[in-house]
């Protein structure tokens, strides 16, 4: 979705290819760049959280590791490793710059804790009807002068589509953002496209922004994971990237349309960027490696996976 949600510094969470033009991102968090080799996962002993042994045949995310190439050399290592309990997810992050806290309310994914470094920076709360999306909020709160809290809601059509509002309940958009409603296109369980209108504020036109994505027909990296292919409307984030989806996504084109307020076309639909990514898997059809080339031929990653 058109959501310029909380691109956190990830630059290292490429297997999204979140890059910086890519329209969706909210303000950045300031976070150093501390190069990262992931460590090997945590064992969990929360005496609360009784530990649950994964099915042996359940194929689990351990580890990516994102090497950020300019001439030849790696001039930024990054990436995360997973805590799983059972098929539940219990944290993803680096060990220094960021971390991920999931929290379940049975086999959902009810919450979501951003932190960076050991500041908590955003926080995702999900709802669901009929084990459904419902509704989402996202509440920035790491530096209060920059707070703000956004809920999108989500309505599930006969045709398949799902429609959905974009709205502030408190502080300011940041970017430019602006309220919206948009409607996501689900094709087997992928997000085939994503248009959203802004309404724009004290402007004499709107602003229609659409995501177009394809996939190929293999398995994710976090395929198994309990209830995180019910958050393939976080598609276009950092947050769970492209592992939300049921396949792998092969391109992502962003495309802007601008119309007057009497609803004529004032400027035609362009592609804005372009986006493809490039796998290798391994005997079971994960992926093991991708790659990702931008619309002016640059190539970013790669990115390697571990389970």
């Amino acid at each position: 979705m058109i959501n310029k949600i909380c691109t956190l510094l990830l630059a290292a969470f490429l297997f999204t290819s979140c890059s910086s033009d890519d329209a969706p991102a909210e303000d950045p968090i300031a976070t150093p760049e501390v190069p990262v080799t992931p460590t090997e996962p945590v064992v969990i002993t929360d005496p609360v959280t009784p530990v649950i042994t994964p099915n042996p045949s359940l194929i689990l995310p351990k580890s990516y590791r994102y090497d950020l190439m300019h001439n030849g050399s790696a001039v930024l290592v990054n990436g995360a490793t997973y805590k799983i309990n059972g098929d539940k997810l219990v944290e993803c992050g680096d060990g220094v710059a960021y971390l991920q806290k999931y929290t379940y309310t049975g086999d959902l994914i009810t919450k979501i804790e951003m932190w960076a470094n050991t500041t908590l920076a955003h926080i995702y709360e999900f709802t669901y009807e009929n084990n459904k999306p419902k509704s989402y909020t996202l509440e920035y709160v790491m530096f209060a002068e920059f707070a703000y809290k956004i809920q999108y809601t989500y309505t599930h059509n006969n045709d398949g589509t799902v429609s959905y509002e974009r709205k502030l309940l408190s502080g300011k958009y940041q970017n430019g953002d602006e309220d919206g409603k948009g409607t996501l296109t689900i094709v087997n369980g992928n997000i085939t496209r994503d248009d959203f209108v802004e309404t724009l504020t004290n402007a004499q036109h709107s602003k229609k922004e659409s995501l177009v994505y394809e996939y190929d027909t293999k398995n994710t990296f976090c395929k198994n994971i309990k209830g995180l292919n019910l958050l393939y409307f976080l598609q276009n984030t950092p947050l769970v990237g492209n592992q939300c989806s049921a396949n792998n996504m092969i391109s992502k084109s962003g495309l802007e349309e601008i119309y007057n307020l009497n609803g004529s076309i004032r400027t035609p639909s362009r592609v804005i960027y372009k986006t493809l990514f490039s796998y290798e898997y391994n005997a079971d059809n994960y992926p093991t490696k991708v790659t990702d080339v931008t619309g002016d031929n640059t190539t970013v990653g790669p990115t390697t996976f571990a389970y």
